[in-house]
């Protein structure tokens, strides 16, 4: 939207298009890493829940059996 209006009175050249182009691919790449990044982060959040989610079980399994 922000480019349609900054750019709508300028005459669209091959050298304005390839640049903007060349800025939008650079922008999804980043979006791109980013998601990578926080899926990641995601999958290793996830194992680390389940693993305390055990242990917890465990403990209280131990406490109830002591008693």
């Amino acid at each position: 939207m922000f480019y349609r209006s900054l750019f709508r009175n300028l005459r669209y050249n091959k050298g304005t298009i390839l640049r903007e182009s060349v800025a939008y691919i650079r922008q999804l790449q980043e979006d791109n890493s980013r998601l990578l990044r926080v899926e990641t982060e995601h999958a290793q959040l996830m194992r680390i829940n389940w693993t305390l989610s055990r242990k917890l079980k465990v403990s209280i399994r131990t406490i109830f059996e002591s008693n």
